[in-house]
């Protein structure tokens, strides 16, 4: 009796799970677009050490982090010692990031970056860290200009992720090569990090999923309750090779679909996970829970990790909503539309 119980609340949780998406079939947005996930909750102890020599990561006295859609760089001709203790504050001047097409024509000409960038102009980025007095400074400090895409908080609030923005890695390509990683776990408290995912790259975010996203539980990067973390990305090729300095090429093969990964909690015989000394969990290898024929547009996980789906062919404009649960995959809901549904 007990175990047609559980049963009965889990098929609740389906029928909610298909309310929410009832809700969104009506809620039709008129152009197919890209997903994302993410969840106001992150990892807090994935253990994937990297080389941490190509990006120092200060966010120790952050109160806030702001991921402008500019980059920004100090202009040291127009600091000013203003604070009480001494320290000066940097007055900061914005530019528009370079696209990867101006990026291969820079190339082509073989000119530097910084030819084009005044003598006090510093390399930059676009996270700013905001302290307990309102004082803006850099959140992180780079050999390249890296581009955030966004940041979100742990769960415990102990650590954030700083993920970069796949549209602008041709800026940063040593940066990536180098660390084999585009998505940061960073420590809130020491500034060390490591990855969430080697190898990996998150999915772009475009004006239509940033909509689906501002007033909803569909994030980035999601969270079920017992950690497991989940995201939509896909692949990324690298090769370095070393001079004087470190170079690196990169490569995304935009045609991969991307795919929903998830990064399992590890856990003992008994089912219970595991921490590591500082009592952060502990994590298995990444899994994908999705296959790539397929262009997912949202997901959706619930409390108790049920993965729901929207997804759409776009070659026989045939989509659909699927949900993942207990290891198997089953199609809920079929319609042929050049529509994106939400969740």
């Amino acid at each position: 009796m007990k175990k047609s119980g559980n049963i009965f609340i889990k098929s609740i949780r389906f029928i909610y799970l298909l309310c929410i998406i009832t809700f969104g079939l009506m809620a039709i947005v008129g152009s197919i677009g890209g997903g994302g996930g993410d969840g106001s909750s992150s990892p807090s102890g994935v253990e994937d050490v990297i080389d941490t020599s190509m990006i120092t990561f200060n966010v120790d006295t952050a109160k806030s982090l702001i991921a402008t859609e500019n980059i920004a760089t100090k202009d040291r001709s127009t600091e000013r010692n203003v604070r009480q203790d001494g320290k000066s504050v940097p007055a900061y001047i914005f530019r528009k990031p370079m696209t990867e097409a101006e990026k291969k024509i820079q190339k082509v000409e073989n000119r530097s970056v910084d030819i084009q960038r005044p003598e006090s102009e510093e390399v930059g980025c676009n996270l700013i860290a905001i302290d307990e007095n309102g004082i803006a400074s850099d959140a992180l400090e780079s050999l390249e200009e890296l581009n955030v895409m966004y940041t979100l908080l742990s769960k415990d609030q102990k650590k954030v992720f700083v993920v970069l923005d796949p549209d602008y890695m041709y800026d940063s390509q040593n940066t990536i090569g180098a660390t084999n990683c585009m998505m940061f776990v960073v420590d809130l408290q020491t500034n060390e990090y490591t990855c969430l995912d080697k190898g990996f790259a998150p999915q772009r975010i475009d004006n239509t999923f940033r909509r689906t996203i501002s007033n909803s539980s569909v994030k980035p990067i999601q969270m079920d309750d017992d950690g497991n973390i989940y995201y939509l990305g896909r692949p990324f090729d690298h090769e370095c090779w070393q001079d004087e300095t470190i170079h690196c090429w990169v490569n995304i093969d935009w045609r991969i679909q991307p795919v929903i990964r998830m990064i399992p909690v590890k856990k003992d015989e008994d089912g219970n996970p595991l921490y590591n000394e500082d009592g952060y969990l502990l994590y298995e290898d990444s899994i994908d829970l999705t296959p790539d024929n397929n262009y997912i547009d949202n997901f959706l996980v619930s409390k108790d990790g049920i993965l729901v789906y929207t997804h759409h062919n776009q070659e026989t404009n045939i989509g659909g909503i699927k949900m993942y649960a207990d290891g198997s995959t089953n199609e809920l809901v079929t319609f042929k539309s050049v529509y994106m549904v939400t969740i």
